[in-house]
């Protein structure tokens, strides 16, 4: 007596696709926003095409690195656009409160013609606390200041955090700290600082009237502290300066 066997439907599709190692690394890679910021070929388009389709991969850290970083810390680091970081902050707000996301935006190596005021008014808008936070000692105010943003950012960052205008490291009075101060003399209640003031650094870059004008406002106890770089008072380094400038040759 013969038996019919069982017909199997799937039998038709054939044994399953053999996924090598190779293919799996490439879909991680077609996945990753960190790989396409990295590779400067991100635009606004692509990149909300990469979000639709993987919304995850925002809020992801590329494990690839030591330091493991958020796609937008990533874009800000890989000078994606400003309008590619006004979408990873809209997409992601929390980024912006961890691993200093401000600095980055500060510190970034800018062109002359790249205004980021629009993205650090954004980071404050989503996190107003990290204008006071410190990377490698410094504050977002003095980053700034340092690193050429431009005046409008120097203002919005004073705004919004004026005590930034007073910010010092501890007077060195003493001459094991300091080998200079036997040499220096100072008056009392003029110490020698660690560090220049914001306004210091705003009269060594040439920042224009307005900019100093709000420093002292913030901080009017400034016009009296010497910058430790040159020995002089503001008043005696923005005379220096001003000699300096183009129009004084004429």
């Amino acid at each position: 007596m013969s038996t019919e066997e069982e017909f199997d439907p799937f039998s038709l599709l054939g044994p399953p696709p053999i996924v090598s190692s190779e293919n799996k690394v490439q879909v991680e890679e077609e996945r990753s926003l960190d790989r396409l910021l990295r590779r400067h070929k991100a635009n606004v388009e692509n990149v909300q095409a990469h979000i639709d389709k993987y919304p995850d991969e925002v809020m992801k850290r590329d494990g690839r690195y030591d330091v493991k970083y958020l796609p937008l810390h990533t874009a800000l680091m890989y000078h994606a656009t400003v309008e590619v970081v006004l979408l990873l902050i809209e997409v992601y707000p929390e980024a912006a409160r961890v691993d200093n996301a401000l600095h980055h935006a500060i510190e970034r190596k800018r062109s002359k013609s790249e205004n980021l005021l629009s993205v650090v008014k954004a980071l404050l808008d989503v996190y107003p606390e990290g204008v006071e936070e410190r990377y490698d000692g410094r504050l977002p105010l003095t980053s700034s200041l340092q690193m050429g943003g431009t005046d409008d950012e120097v203002l919005a960052l004073l705004a919004a955090y004026p005590q930034a205008a007073e910010d010092k490291q501890d007077d060195l009075n003493d001459s094991d700290n300091n080998p200079d101060a036997e040499s220096e003399t100072l008056q009392e209640g003029d110490p020698l600082l660690l560090s220049p003031l914001p306004l210091h650094y705003a009269i060594i870059e040439m920042r224009p009237q307005k900019v100093l004008k709000a420093l002292l406002d913030a901080y009017p106890d400034a016009a009296k502290k010497k910058n430790p770089q040159t020995r002089n008072l503001p008043l005696h380094d923005a005379l220096v300066d001003a000699l300096k400038r183009p129009e004084a040759e004429e």
